[in-house]
């Protein structure tokens, strides 16, 4: 498989996971506490497996402590995601989470101290637009779908600030087992979660419905197998063509989106009028071009 097979696939995939966890997240499951907990369950058999053939690359340096600061800002990063895609639109969450960019200019200016030409800074901007035309939703007077959007910009923040790090973990460490120390660092604070009863009422009768499962496992699968095939493309390929290729997901979710709410309105729902789709057509293009633009 080529570099950009894989990468297109990645894409793919996550956009998959996206409308999965838009649905699940949504319908069957009532605690992000509880959907957060039972995802990195269905991770943990991959990970598990990754680590071992891994193992050998492992060794005790500040990489290590690196990919625990990585893995803590993610766990942080997971939890405003999932609460943003529970009540906001998948499409305007996923426009809004790509500000990620904007977040990792700021702290490689001021922490790693790297610089930025004119025509990233462009790109800066254009997301930038992008981002505020997809907050701009006709609905959002209410006041979950306002906090679904701050929640989604927060998640990007923490996702920029995960990235930071995991960068710095990669110096001594491959990617994969960067991504499996992290995994193993979250576990505290999944199992401090588990304290509340609801949260462990709800995992543990999830975990007793052999459907429930089955379904989680294959999400599991589809969100392992993503990773997987990202780090191929990055390692086969040109980072930043395999970072401009997953920047097209926005578009890909709306279309994912709107086909899901045509075919099965009560699994997901996307608003389907040309005044609501046509403003966020506008902010996914702004979005993905202005991504496209910062990694090439």
């Amino acid at each position: 498989m080529s570099w950009v097979s894989a990468s297109i696939f990645a894409t793919l995939l996550f956009s998959f996971c996206v409308l999965f966890d838009k649905y699940i997240g949504t319908s069957k499951i009532k605690s992000v506490y509880s959907f957060a907990i039972l995802i990195n369950v269905a991770y943990l058999p991959f990970v598990l497996i990754t680590a071992y053939l891994l193992r050998s690359t492992f060794s005790l340096s500040i990489s290590v402590f690196y990919s625990f600061l990585a893995g803590s800002a993610w766990f942080v990063m997971w939890i405003f995601y999932w609460n943003a895609l529970k009540n906001g639109e998948p499409s305007r969450v996923a426009a809004l989470f790509f500000t990620t960019p904007i977040y990792a200019a700021i702290i490689g200016i001021f922490f790693l101290h790297e610089s930025l030409t004119v025509i990233k800074w462009v790109g800066l901007l254009i997301i930038v637009a992008g981002a505020t035309l997809a907050s701009l939703d006709g609905k959002s007077q209410k006041e979950e779908r306002k906090l679904a959007y701050l929640f989604a910009l927060l998640a990007a923040l923490f996702s920029a600030i995960g990235n930071a790090f995991s960068k710095h973990a990669m110096v001594g460490l491959p990617p994969l087992m960067v991504n499996c120390i992290a995994y193993f660092s979250t576990i505290p604070f999944y199992l401090f979660l588990l304290k509340g009863k609801g949260v462990f009422a709800e995992v543990k009768n999830t975990l007793l419905n052999k459907k429930m499962v089955f379904q989680f496992g294959v999400r599991g699968f589809l969100g392992f197998g993503a990773i997987m095939l990202n780090m191929t493309a990055m390692g086969l390929g040109i980072v930043s063509l395999v970072t401009a290729i997953g920047g097209s997901q926005p578009i890909l979710i709306l279309i994912l989106s709107l086909i899901a709410s045509a075919l099965f309105p009560h699994v997901i729902h996307e608003e389907l009028g040309r005044k609501a789709i046509l403003p966020k057509l506008a902010a996914l293009i702004l979005t993905v071009a202005g991504v496209i633009i910062i990694s090439v």
